[in-house]
């Protein structure tokens, strides 16, 4: 069943903004340390790899596989 306030914000290309903009403040904001994140996107990459890199791409125009090879450099 699809999520009606979703519904409603692919509908409104204002409320799309205010999605990401409440996005982007959350993900600042969050206080849980960046190897705990890592784990966590990690483990959905190795479980389905092609979400997780779709999603990437939305959001930062990267996979996880090139963000992996810039943090290594």
């Amino acid at each position: 069943m699809e999520n009606e306030n979703l519904k409603r914000i692919a509908q409104d290309e204002d409320l799309m903004d205010e999605f990401f903009i409440k996005f982007a403040d959350e993900v600042a904001s969050d206080d849980e340390p960046s190897y705990k994140k890592f784990r966590r996107l990690y483990q959905a990459w190795r479980d389905d790899p092609k979400i997780v890199n779709d999603i990437l791409m939305t959001l930062c125009g990267w996979t996880m596989e090139s963000l992996a090879a810039k943090a290594i450099e």
